[in-house]
């Protein structure tokens, strides 16, 4: 997971839902192709791109199962590996890629 002062968003909501790297590993596992946003070029590093899912998990919140949608960024890295940007809830209207006329996430 990205350790940089823009990821106190991510560490909140994995705190708050008390998720661990095992949990967050079945998540992305679950990723598929009609989960994907679109892509974008990484300002930090022009010669990587950034990957850009959406998606709605059930949850545990404290004892209460809860459907989040949970926008998730993420790098590969030399194509061996990927390093998470981003895992938290969206912030704003996200559209979904394969979906025909996309489907909005707020």
């Amino acid at each position: 997971m990205s350790t940089n002062k823009k990821s106190y968003k991510n560490r909140k909501f994995i705190a708050a839902y008390r998720l661990n790297s095992n949990k967050i590993k079945k998540m992305l596992l679950e990723l598929q192709v009609n989960d994907f946003c679109y892509s974008a070029d990484n300002y930090n590093m022009p010669q990587e791109k950034l990957y850009i899912f959406c998606k709605e998990f059930e949850i545990d919140n404290w004892g209460i199962m809860e459907k989040v949608k949970i926008y998730i960024k993420v790098a590969i890295k030399e194509n061996e590996f990927i390093v998470i940007i981003s895992f938290h809830k969206p912030e704003k209207n996200i559209e979904k890629y394969f979906i025909n006329g996309g489907v909005k996430y707020e």
